[in-house]
């Protein structure tokens, strides 16, 4: 059995396909592919079960080639194709503090402006209260040069996305929230096996994205300004309905969860720089 799972970076694709993939024997992983060619180069071996899991912006250059990728219209076809939505008010939190990965493995490290962040996220964590989350994107902005308030637009447009698909019959959509509390039910009875909940997440990609491994965080990182702003961004859809806004009334925001976390994403990005490097040395030798 082929099973594509795809949804939004920090939305649980990663345990969501390794739990799937642990439930099938004889498969092969594949991580991330951002392109058609992708299916195209790669001979997939007969007599494997494919687990391929797909980050619904990487495509957002060939979105054609993306309802081609869902259609079956590529050489690896799919039994099963499985979408996973998250509350965009926790996934704006995840993809914020995650971000410093990415940056790092793709520019050089720079002290300064992990230095910098850090102190933000620090600061967030201290002047919970009083340092609105919207204060901290502007904060974000400025030190990495981005728009980081598009991915409220972002978020939309793929929610949207998902439940196109599931009206028209085409996949199965869970819900983060439902993953995170193994209600597998509904999921169980489309891909037609049990999933086991028994996935070491403290190791590879999972050690690496895994952050609270909870939903609700929002209610800790958001401040009264920011439920009265936010809240016009957020439309309800058919899988949110965005009607609690209620934060919770003693906010703690663990650093663990926070400026600790980029010191774990900070040691990864310079380990697989390291590892690359070295492999660069390898080749230049021969």
């Amino acid at each position: 059995m082929n099973v594509l799972i795809i949804g939004k970076a920090k939305t649980g694709t990663t345990i969501l396909s390794k739990l799937i993939e642990n439930a099938v024997d004889n498969t092969v992983y594949h991580m991330e592919p951002a392109n058609a060619n992708y299916f195209y180069k790669n001979d997939f071996a007969k007599g494997k079960n494919h687990i391929v899991k797909v980050i619904f912006e990487h495509w957002s250059k060939s979105p054609h080639l993306r309802m081609c990728l869902l259609r079956n219209e590529l050489p690896l076809k799919f039994d099963k194709i499985v979408f996973i939505v998250r509350d965009p008010r926790d996934e704006l939190i995840s993809r914020l503090l995650y971000f410093i990965y990415p940056h790092m493995v793709n520019n050089k490290y720079n002290e300064a402006i992990f230095t910098k962040w850090k102190s933000v996220c620090q600061q967030k964590e201290t002047q919970l209260g009083k340092f609105s989350f919207i204060q901290m994107m502007h904060e974000f902005n400025g030190i990495f040069n981005t728009q980081f308030d598009n991915q409220f637009k972002n978020g939309h447009h793929f929610l949207q996305f998902a439940a196109k698909q599931q009206e028209l019959k085409q996949c199965y959509v869970i819900k983060y929230e439902n993953l995170i509390d193994q209600k597998f039910e509904g999921i169980e009875k489309y891909l037609g096996f049990n999933l086991s909940p028994e996935v070491d997440q403290n190791s590879g990609a999972l050690g690496r994205v895994s952050r609270s491994k909870g939903y609700g965080n929002w209610r800790n990182f958001f401040t009264p300004i920011d439920v009265r702003m936010l809240r016009h961004f957020l439309k309800p859809n058919k899988f949110y309905g965005f009607n609690d806004w209620q934060l919770n009334e003693k906010q703690i925001i663990n650093p663990e969860e926070c400026s600790l976390y980029l010191e774990k994403l900070k040691e990864a990005a310079l380990t697989k720089d390291s590892k690359i490097n070295k492999l660069k040395s390898w080749i230049s030798k021969k």
